[in-house]
């Protein structure tokens, strides 16, 4: 289905699916280093996953910019988060922010090595710290500071027995779908679309995965991107019987060593688990941004107010003698249900 609308000087269409129009406009739009018009394609055209969205911007009827977008809950995602490292979308310069506004939805750009250029759609902006070692540094050097190479030496003695294979047939699907199985959030929905750029890059040298084997079985297995020389991590995923063995550090510490020797310039473990930076130090940041409309914005703002007058009166109430549970109960029902009414 197409609907079409006009703002700030762009047309804007949407459809629901990849379509024959979509194809032309990304055959005229600039091509992403990190995400090709093939292998973008590929991901948009997937009916596996969340339900997919495409906004096309134009100006003077020539495309600008496709913003493809995945829903997660209540808003939307740039089609490449998880799965296609570093991209935003496939747009002429300048035009990514006015299209990302003009699409009227609720969107948040994530795991972004930059910030957002400047604009008035966006509405909240915030960053966390990357985790990276650079490959000509001496990370047991690192590890002795953070008190884990003792971890990392006897994960090295009890892990002996195992075997490690590189870019094994079979280890990318093998790892991605037992993480997604294992955490089971909105972060995992993008399983598939991970599975089929992984296939697409590591038949053009841009990824690498990691297995460690017992008698023939995996036990462990570790996918990275390849990022202008820099190796980012992806996926992870081990049996939880073998946790005692150490296996996944025994096969992140193969990975420090191998990207070393393969003449990588760093490796990016990215951010947002404390566990990382006891393997890299912080170096540099990750983005996320949304860009949406002010009434929307307005109404998230709202929500949160409600959440949060709802919960201190119910605490107050608790700290009140002589107050019925009944009427604790009650202030929690005409707070929390007013969320629906916003």
């Amino acid at each position: 289905m197409r609907s079409e609308t006009t703002t700030e000087r762009l047309t804007v269409a949407q459809f629901d699916s990849w379509n024959e129009e979509l194809d032309e406009a990304l055959a005229v739009l600039p091509e992403m280093a990190n995400a090709p018009h093939e292998l973008y394609r590929l991901i948009a055209r997937s009916k596996n996953g969340p339900r997919k969205r495409f906004v096309l911007a134009s100006h003077d009827g020539a495309p600008v910019a496709i913003v493809g977008l995945r829903q997660i809950r209540r808003h939307w995602e740039q089609l490449g988060c998880g799965s296609m490292p570093g991209t935003t979308l496939p747009a002429v310069p300048g035009y990514e922010m006015p299209a990302l506004a003009a699409t009227g939805l609720d969107v948040w750009m994530n795991l972004l090595d930059e910030p957002p250029a400047p604009h008035d759609g966006v509405r909240l902006s915030y960053s966390i710290p990357a985790y990276r070692m650079d490959c000509a540094d001496d990370e047991e050097a690192y590890w002795r500071e953070t008190g884990f190479l003792r971890f990392v030496k006897a994960a090295r003695r009890t892990a002996k027995k195992y075997q490690v294979e590189v870019d094994a047939p079979g280890t990318a699907a093998w790892t991605v779908n037992g993480w997604a199985r294992r955490w089971q959030n909105h972060e995992t929905d993008v399983a598939p679309d991970q599975i089929i750029a992984a296939d697409y890059y590591l038949a053009h040298g841009r990824y690498h995965t990691f297995r460690m084997t017992l008698n023939g079985e995996t036990i462990a297995g570790y996918t990275l991107f390849v990022d202008n020389g820099r190796l980012t991590g992806q996926s992870t995923f081990f049996d939880e019987k073998y946790r005692s063995d150490g296996v996944g550090t025994f096969l992140l510490d193969y990975v420090f060593k191998w990207a070393r020797e393969a003449g990588y310039r760093q490796i990016d473990l990215g951010g947002g688990h404390g566990y990382k930076a006891k393997w890299a130090p912080e170096n540099g940041e990750i983005w996320t941004y949304n860009v949406c409309p002010q009434s929307v914005h307005l109404r998230r703002q709202a929500m949160q107010w409600v959440k949060r007058t709802g919960s201190r009166l119910i605490s107050s109430s608790e700290r009140t003698p002589g107050l019925p549970a009944s009427s604790a109960g009650a202030l929690a029902a005409v707070f929390f249900s007013a969320q629906d009414l916003l």
